[in-house]
């Protein structure tokens, strides 16, 4: 587990800027990671209700070709030339094999013992009812902080949404800072 999470400051960590993937973390400028054409030639997701935000896809192994991710994801602001990080997202790929995510995310879980008292869990399950033909599922273990959360999950798409948007099954490990969440909840859709 020591690929997914990296700590850059204490043991006990209480704001979500002291977590990292792959040494990246929200807040920091994408420009430290990446150079601008790569940036500019990246697979842009767009939000369908509001474009302050959109997010970046790129190759793991450009970055860093040690990683044990497929992809990341970034969520940044329209206009922002320093492409400062709100939301920071490394995928894994499982297809056809959801039960080893589960039982990665488990382990991964197990491990993640270093939060304060003060940081609150929660389980879920999250049905994406609107897509497709409504069966597709994620799991999702998600912990609170007062600068946003960390969100822990396994993708499991249905037949009919794999075919009709090209998904894989995925573990994916989430950095999200608040402004970005609160924007998701409120604008994005």
């Amino acid at each position: 587990t020591l690929f997914v999470l990296l700590f850059s400051s204490s043991v006990v960590a209480e704001d979500i800027s002291d977590f990292q993937i792959d040494g990246m973390s929200v807040g920091d400028s994408l420009l430290d990671y990446f150079s601008e054409e790569k940036i500019l030639n990246g697979e842009v997701t767009i939000y369908p209700n509001s474009n302050k935000f959109f997010d970046i896809n790129l190759l793991a192994k450009e970055y860093n070709k040690n990683s044990n991710y497929y992809s990341y994801s970034f969520s940044v602001k329209k206009d922002d030339n320093e492409y400062r990080i709100y939301n920071l997202r490394g995928i894994k790929f499982y297809e056809n094999e959801i039960s080893k995510c589960f039982e990665f995310k488990k382990s991964l879980i197990n491990d993640l013992n270093i939060f304060s008292e003060n940081i609150k869990r929660e389980d879920y399950e999250f049905n994406y009812d609107k897509l497709a033909d409504g069966k597709s599922m994620s799991y999702v273990t998600n912990y609170l902080f007062k600068s946003g959360n960390i969100r822990i999950y396994c993708n499991e798409w249905s037949k009919k949404t794999k075919k009709q948007f090209n998904q894989m099954d995925a573990f994916a490990f989430e950095i999200i800072m608040q402004e970005h969440l609160d924007w998701v909840s409120n604008k994005a859709y």
